[in-house]
């Protein structure tokens, strides 16, 4: 029995690991595609990062649960495309890109499909 509770606990935290890496990737790709260097605010912020670095603490970046729930840019000078990786962020509740730089944020393109 106890093995099998440790076996349990390590899938739990594997699993929980990956999820939250995925998250880390997305993010990543969100840095690269909006001109993250560019940021009037790009603190904490750790591209291309290792896997296993917590997005956790970066700037604009609210989690809950080892998950993003949260990302917000207002005024912060992204622009560009929205990637689609930001669609992969499953427990996303908040995105705010309002502002971006300008009274009109200087995002490019469609919305991703991903982003349902």
């Amino acid at each position: 029995m106890r093995k099998v509770l440790l076996l349990i606990l390590f899938i739990s935290f594997k699993s929980f690991g990956q999820t939250l890496e995925a998250d880390r990737l997305a993010l990543v790709a969100f840095y690269q595609a909006t001109g993250g260097n560019s940021w009037y605010d790009n603190s904490g912020w750790v591209v291309p990062g290792n896997p296993g670095d917590n997005p956790c603490g970066w700037y604009g970046v609210s989690c809950e649960g080892g998950r993003v729930t949260s990302l917000i840019m207002e005024q912060n000078d992204a622009y560009g495309p929205i990637p689609a990786a930001v669609g992969s962020l499953t427990a996303l509740k908040h995105l705010d890109l309002s502002g971006a730089g300008d009274e009109i944020p200087q995002f490019q393109g469609d919305l991703p499909a991903e982003l349902g």
